[in-house]
């Protein structure tokens, strides 16, 4: 979901967030509304950290006045979706951070590998944090790698990770247990993120570098290797 400026206070701060089920399972969760009441709880289920987007520093990307109100907002929307061989995927962008800029790209590659590139424009030297929420509480972090017992997450290169606890809400009133990755990097430089979200245990080697003609997005699948080419004002293809 990416709609910038919205319109209703049912809204979230969720710019370019995202569900994923993989193969039937949920992987990664909205975490629902909880409750109407003006309280802290309302601002948090609305809050970017309780979805599965990326922030500039602890920084909303717009200001939470009340449970129905926000400040002024920037522009963002989807640009373009894609539908090639066994590829799904859409891109999307905002700039309310600026003078900082992100853009990301959600591609589904089969039915069990789902890649999340994130390009950042980091002018104002923030730290940047990237919050995937997911449905499992049980969810690890170790080394470059996220998992439970029914997902593995391959982390970007250059950030630090955890997994912490949290909730969704099931109905008014009520929540259970789920948890958030959080990514941090500090280097404070424009650059990309590759995450990928697979059941497979064959899937390895996530990489994302600029070229001249994009960006090139690659992971080893058992003997072989995955290329896409992202060019974010133009297409998406497979190398």
């Amino acid at each position: 979901i990416c709609h910038s400026p919205i319109f209703n206070g049912h809204a979230h701060q969720d710019l370019m967030s995202f569900v994923l089920y993989l193969k039937g399972d949920p992987v990664v969760i909205d975490p629902s509304y909880f409750t109407y009441r003006d309280c802290d709880e309302r601002k948090t289920f609305k809050s970017p950290e309780y979805h599965s987007t990326l922030t500039f520093g602890d920084k909303p990307p717009f200001e939470y006045i009340n449970r129905w109100l926000y400040g002024p907002q920037r522009e963002g929307g989807i640009r373009n979706h894609y539908h090639f061989d066994n590829v799904f995927a859409v891109d999307a962008s905002h700039n309310c951070y600026d003078p900082d800029y992100h853009k990301r790209l959600c591609a589904l590659v089969g039915d069990d590998v789902f890649i999340v590139a994130d390009d950042v424009i980091n002018l104002a030297e923030s730290d940047v944090r990237i919050y995937f929420h997911m449905d499992d509480p049980a969810v690890t972090v170790k080394g470059s790698v996220a998992s439970s017992e029914r997902i593995r997450v391959l982390l970007p290169d250059g950030v630090s990770a955890e997994s912490v606890p949290s909730q969704k809400s099931l109905h008014t009133d009520i929540t259970v247990p789920s948890s958030r990755i959080i990514l941090t990097d500090t280097s404070h430089s424009s650059r990309q993120y590759l995450t990928v979200f697979t059941k497979r245990d064959d899937v390895s080697s996530p990489s994302i570098e600029r070229s001249p003609k994009g960006i090139i997005i690659s992971y080893k699948q058992g003997d072989k290797t995955v290329k896409l080419l992202w060019s974010f004002s133009n297409s998406l293809s497979a190398i």
